[in-house]
């Protein structure tokens, strides 16, 4: 029985015109092609070797190396999720960050305020003094910290009021011409 598909396979087949035994392999031909040792790179070698460089993430169950944890904080010990976990749950949260910031901050309507576009991807906030750049320069000290901003609203409690929701194209002909083309009509 293969130890990948668990398929049955036969004890002999014809391999490039030969008749080969298969009575010794572990992984059945479609698993692991004939003349590759019947070794398969998928699968990751048990931590026998030494248990101290291996490690079974919490969330998805499987054993890693060391390398693909972070540590933590304090420098002796790793997490319990792995690299590839913590980056699934930290795009999951920042998505839920920017869907409750632009619920709080569009009334309950998310819509753009100029033009009345609902598609989220298009949507963002806008602020309504023009003052974008100086506040995230001075909340995250880097002029780049705009990553984190809607995080930040809410740890903060959405205490922040001047701002809108607003789409990107009309946050950015606001930023860069001053008005919105919507608002001439």
């Amino acid at each position: 029985m293969c130890r990948l598909c668990e398929s049955r396979f036969p004890n002999w087949a014809v391999v490039h015109g030969q008749r080969r035994s298969l009575s010794h392999r572990k992984y059945c031909l479609d698993c692991s092609a004939w003349g590759g040792h019947n070794t398969r790179q998928l699968e990751q070698p048990p931590p026998t070797h030494d248990p101290s460089r291996w490690l079974r993430c919490s969330r998805c169950k499987q054993v890693k190396p060391l390398e693909e944890f972070y540590r933590r904080r304090d420098g002796r010990r790793p997490q319990s999720w792995c690299k590839a976990c913590n980056l699934e749950q930290r795009k999951r949260r920042s998505h839920a960050d920017r869907y409750a910031a632009l619920l709080h901050y569009s009334g309950g309507d998310i819509r753009c305020a100029c033009c009345g576009e609902r598609t989220m991807e298009f949507l963002g906030l806008d602020h309504v003094n023009n003052d974008g750049a100086a506040h995230r320069l001075a909340l995250f000290n880097r002029r780049s910290g705009s990553g984190m901003f809607y995080t930040w609203l809410r740890t903060s409690g959405y205490t922040y009021a001047h701002l809108v929701v607003a789409c990107h194209n009309c946050n950015m002909a606001r930023g860069l011409y001053g008005r919105c083309p919507h608002q001439a009509l």
